[in-house]
């Protein structure tokens, strides 16, 4: 039983608002359950991180909301939502980092060493926010290889897949979304976010929810008439079940 905390009833009650007003496009709809499940997710990694990090968890994607009315083509939703959360909601640099940063796979950490809210937190607090940083990340990337996993290919052929994808994968490196031309690709983008998990737990929520499986599946409907791509494929999750273990 999770009992939620006076902090996360505020950020609940933000995200119900915000999203009454976005919910007729189908971005919002998607994020707004994309931002439902990543907060039940949070209460696999125990009562603690679902207390501290809970507001955060649950409002990372709030920008997204506003980016279908959008005009500028390099709308940043991190930190539109960033900037909402702290007019309207909160200033703690506990929630408002981690949301702030969530998008910025690699060079995360340096930003945020050099951010002046994080410079004058105290030791604690740094820590707390580095976590729900690395937390945040991790959630995040689940989810939307939660959300692939349950989408339905089996109608979907492909002959062409990206292979940039999987040497990235391969090297330890994150996926380029320039570099996706259909489903196929989108999953072997997804699964580069493997390379940037920090969590045991993380990789134990994938496992026992059993969500590489489920993508394998979908991959292998979509080239199964391919024998070369069927090989590749085969050994792409080959190498993910030797990596990490799933």
């Amino acid at each position: 039983m999770f009992i939620e905390t006076k902090e996360i009833k505020k950020a609940r009650i933000f995200l119900e608002e915000k999203y009454a007003l976005k919910c007729n496009n189908k971005l919002s709809k998607i994020k707004y359950k994309h931002l439902i499940d990543c907060l039940n997710i949070l209460k696999f990694y125990n009562y603690y991180n679902y207390i501290n990090y809970g507001p955060a968890v649950l409002l990372h994607d709030v920008g997204r909301f506003y980016e279908a009315d959008s005009k500028n083509k390099r709308f940043n939703h991190a930190l539109y939502g960033y900037e909402l959360i702290k007019k309207e909601l909160s200033n703690n640099p506990q929630i408002l980092l981690p949301i702030k940063y969530h998008e910025e796979d690699l060079n995360w950490k340096k930003l945020l060493f050099n951010d002046i809210e994080f410079l004058k937190s105290s030791w604690i607090k740094k820590t707390k926010i580095i976590k729900g940083c690395k937390l945040v990340r991790d959630i995040d990337i689940i989810s939307n290889m939660k959300y692939f996993s349950k989408q339905k290919f089996d109608n979907e052929k492909t002959n062409h897949i990206n292979k940039k994808l999987i040497k990235k994968l391969y090297n330890g490196q994150i996926g380029n979304r320039e570099d996706i031309h259909n489903n196929y690709d989108e999953i072997s983008y997804i699964l580069c976010g493997l390379n940037l998990l920090s969590f045991r737990r993380s990789f134990k929520y994938i496992k026992e929810k059993k969500i590489i499986e489920q993508l394998k599946h979908n991959q292998m409907n979509m080239i199964k008439n391919n024998k070369n791509l069927y090989n590749i494929t085969e050994k792409m999750y080959k190498y993910i079940e030797q990596k990490f273990k799933l």
